[in-house]
């Protein structure tokens, strides 16, 4: 007998086992939704006084309904505490490229130990990566099996948004990269070298960041440069529709540019997620650097044994000489 079932039998039955009379199960059902409705209004008015509800704009049961936003509201209620440090966040940042095109980061706390990039992934299952692999799996139950899932980098995505957005503000801003996980999630095998990104599942977010305050001893932005950021920032989030309209069919252009190069292993599925989460996703599902983030360009032996075969190199060359043969 299951849960469900052995809670319907105790609510229709008394101690003696007799069935419980009209009166009193409509009297336990009231309980119920008087108790159920104080928890919702005690979310709901959380939410209504948190800064993503003021910045966003969004009802409680639009972003409760929504996958994606809702992790990225759990992502922030994590660490709202750092608000009365003087941290502020910023979300739903569409931040310009070079090519005139946007890139999105859904969430970032600019504070006294610098600038955090957060990419939000509302995953369950497994989660297998390493940090230079261009395309990390999930693993979830199927049946009596299970099926696995690719997903592109995090790490690389997020590096995507920072190198745009240190383009915007200015080197002089220290960044940090977090990737967030769904509680819901397993960490299997996650590696993950340079020191300034973490991977960490949501409920070890609060305790991650508060590692880098402690480790960082003295403070890299001042209450000045914190507000002098957001306030360059702050202008990204409220962009029009014709933006948001532009950045959508970019995507879209550069979906159908890629179909052919979309995915190593091109018969496994994306992991559900939201439609927004899976556009932005893809669109960053291009070569990049792992060493430095630039973006890697097909080129061709001149010299050596490998004279006229083609391979992978870094655009920023000579900077960085990081290659990549071709598979």
């Amino acid at each position: 007998m299951d849960l469900f079932t052995q809670l319907t039998h105790s609510l229709f039955r008394s101690a003696h086992g007799s069935l419980i009379s009209f009166p009193i199960l409509i009297i336990l059902l009231l309980i119920l939704i008087i108790v159920g409705g104080g928890l919702f209004f005690f979310c709901a008015k959380g939410y209504w006084e948190s800064s993503y509800r003021r910045l966003t704009g969004e009802s409680f049961l639009a972003v409760w309904t929504d996958k994606g936003k809702y992790g990225e509201y759990l992502t922030y209620d994590a660490l709202k505490e750092f608000e009365k440090e003087g941290a502020k966040f910023l979300f739903n940042l569409y931040v310009p490229k070079k090519n005139g095109e946007t890139t999105e980061i859904d969430l970032m706390m600019i504070s006294r130990k610098g600038i955090f990039v957060f990419e939000s992934k509302n995953y369950g299952g497994w989660i297998f990566g390493k940090e230079s692999q261009r395309n990390w799996t999930q693993v979830l139950p199927s049946g009596k099996g299970t099926r696995k899932e690719s997903f592109y980098n995090p790490i690389m995505q997020n590096r995507t948004h920072i190198r745009n957005l240190v383009a915007f503000v200015g080197e002089e801003y220290p960044t940090r990269s977090i990737i967030v996980f769904s509680e819901r999630c397993e960490l299997k095998e996650v590696d993950v070298e340079s020191a300034d990104i973490r991977v960490v599942k949501r409920d070890e977010l609060r305790r991650a960041v508060l590692n880098v305050y402690q480790r960082e001893t003295q403070d890299l932005l001042s209450p000045d440069q914190i507000e002098t950021v957001y306030q360059r920032l702050l202008p990204l989030t409220q962009v029009g529709d014709d933006v948001k309209a532009r950045h959508i069919e970019n995507i879209k252009k550069r979906l159908e540019e890629n179909a052919d190069h979309s995915g190593e292993g091109g018969s496994q599925r994306a992991p559900a997620q939201s439609k927004k989460s899976q556009l932005k996703s893809s669109v960053e599902a291009q070569r990049v650097c792992p060493k430095c983030g630039g973006t890697l360009v097909l080129r061709r032996a001149k010299r050596g044994a490998n004279a006229g075969s083609q391979f992978w190199g870094c655009g920023n060359y000579p900077k960085c000489r990081y290659t990549e043969e071709i598979e």
